[in-house]
C-alpha cells in the first residue's frame, strides 16, 4: 500500500513539474514573470493558512469532543436489534489527528484553488 501511494505522489508530482515548467517559460515569454509568481505564491500561502487554520481548529475539536478516559466497556450501538461493536476512544483519538490533516489538505486546495477570490476579498477590506 505504501508503494502504491508513493508512486502516486511521484506520478503527480512529476506531472506538476511539469506543468510549472511550462507555464513559467510561457509567462516568461509573455514578460509576465511576475504575474506567475505572484499566482504561485498566493496560491500557496492560501494553501497554508488554510491547511494550518483547519487542522488545528478541527483537531481541538476532536479533544474537546471525544472524552478523556476510557470507561471498562467498550462503546456499543445497535441496528436491526445487531449489536455493532464501536472502535473504542483510544483508537478514535489517534484517529484524530490524521482525520484532522486530511481535512485541512482538502480544504487547503479548496481555497488556494480559489486565491483570486480570496486576494479580491482581501484588497477590500
Amino acid at each position: 500500500m505504501v508503494v502504491i501511494i508513493l508512486a502516486f505522489v511521484l506520478l503527480i508530482s512529476a506531472t506538476q513539474s511539469i506543468s510549472f515548467y511550462f507555464e513559467s517559460l510561457w509567462f516568461s515569454s509573455l514578460g509576465f514573470d511576475s504575474v506567475y509568481w505572484y499566482r504561485i505564491k498566493a496560491q500557496a500561502l492560501a494553501f497554508t493558512a488554510f491547511f494550518f487554520a483547519t487542522t488545528i481548529v478541527l483537531w481541538l475539536m476532536f479533544r474537546i469532543v471525544i472524552p478523556a478516559s476510557s470507561g471498562p466497556r467498550r462503546p456499543l450501538m445497535e441496528f436491526n436489534g445487531q449489536i455493532v461493536y464501536m472502535p473504542g476512544l483510544d483508537t478514535i483519538r489517534n484517529l484524530a489527528r490524521p482525520v484532522a490533516m486530511v481535512l485541512g489538505i482538502l480544504l487547503g486546495l479548496v481555497f488556494s484553488s480559489e486565491w483570486e477570490t480570496l486576494a479580491l476579498f482581501m484588497n477590500r477590506t
